[in-house]
């Protein structure tokens, strides 16, 4: 994997010991994933089609040749969305053959498919979402307003609304039956189940603080635990950074245990059982286990899961040997501190520009 830098407003990468691989020559790249990365070239002569794209691998080989594109994704289970020039959408494999012929619509409603996850993923047609599988055959014959990622067997979607039709999200599986759950509310923003959990919005009773109205159910429908938090992440790698009011952040693990006292003002999502945390205003790195790794001294320090998609911060949540730190210039007010690359133990790796 390969991180990205940037000299003279273009980018390029370098491995996780800070090492040179691909020279900056790209004027926009994305993040590494399943050792593809997506890299783009202006092109100012070609008044049509002015982005060029193309996928890169960890060696820094172009895949294929640069071309047209707006609407390419990153890679899950295998394939990518791809664009071509009508303007249609259709599923490439790694080496950039279609394995899914174009047939997509770009959007709808301003959106795009969110990759492949459990086999299935989500696209767009003229009537609205539906869902297929690697052979690029539907699934479901419904047609939905809503269509989110399949996780541990769910989705979340929402059906077309009828005037004064009000139905709420609901999770549906794979042959389109509907879970029935406990009473609750699921938030537009809810990134569905992982490791078997969903968070939602539970009844409030009159003796709780309304702050504290977030629960978790299983995939039975039913309550995961009691308990009721202020905050939560979602749980990805068996744990969930969670605040009760008025508490600081802390960490539960699937059965509702405090794993991580909630001791700290802030903590970032863990990626392969490292994450950043905040105490006295300065960021440190703690491991799963709650010790601290690296104690407090940077102004901020990014998450190690990278680029975070829409909805979905753990798609293509791959194993980071570095992420970017922000070093403070005190002496500058107003000015943005410098930023570092630092690897998972704290260690300043490169200070190229990011």
């Amino acid at each position: 994997m390969l991180y990205p830098v940037v000299k003279s407003d273009k980018y390029g990468f370098i491995n996780s010991q800070g090492e040179v691989i691909v020279e900056p020559t790209y004027d926009l790249v994305g993040r590494f994933a399943e050792d593809r990365c997506i890299v783009e070239k202006n092109d100012v002569l070609n008044l049509e089609h002015d982005r060029l794209q193309v996928y890169i691998n960890s060696s820094g080989k172009e895949i294929i040749p640069l071309k047209p594109c707006c609407f390419c994704t990153s890679f899950s289970q295998g394939l990518a969305q791809f664009e071509v020039v009508n303007g249609k959408v259709g599923f490439i494999d790694t080496e950039g053959e279609f394995k899914i012929s174009p047939q997509f619509e770009i959007d709808y409603e301003g959106e795009v498919s969110l990759g492949f996850s459990d086999g299935v993923a989500a696209v767009a047609l003229e009537e609205g979402w539906t869902y297929i599988n690697q052979e690029g055959e539907k699934i479901l014959d419904i047609k939905f307003e809503i269509a989110r990622r399949f996780q541990d067997g769910y989705a979340l979607v929402s059906p077309f609304k009828q005037p004064y039709q009000t139905e709420k999200l609901f999770f549906i599986d794979k042959k389109g039956q509907r879970l029935e759950t406990i009473p609750c509310k699921i938030n537009i923003l809810c990134q569905g189940f992982r490791n078997g959990l969903c968070q939602v919005i539970l009844p409030q009773q009159e003796q709780e603080t309304e702050l504290n109205k977030i629960g978790f159910i299983n995939t039975s429908g039913n309550l995961a635990f009691e308990g009721k938090f202020a905050h939560s992440s979602g749980f990805n790698e068996g744990l969930c950074i969670v605040k009760k009011f008025p508490d600081k952040f802390g960490v539960i693990n699937t059965l509702g245990e405090w794993v991580i006292e909630p001791l700290y003002e802030e903590i970032g999502w863990f990626n392969h059982g490292i994450a950043p945390f905040r105490q006295n205003q300065q960021w440190g790195l703690l491991n799963a286990s709650g010790e601290v790794i690296l104690p407090p001294q940077f102004s901020f320090i990014d998450s190690f899961i990278g680029y975070l998609p829409p909805l979905d911060p753990f798609h293509n949540q791959e194993f980071r040997e570095l992420t970017t730190a922000t070093i403070a210039q005190p002496v500058k007010k107003n000015q943005p501190g410098k930023q570092v690359y630092i690897n998972r133990t704290g260690a300043i790796v490169s200070s190229w520009e990011i």
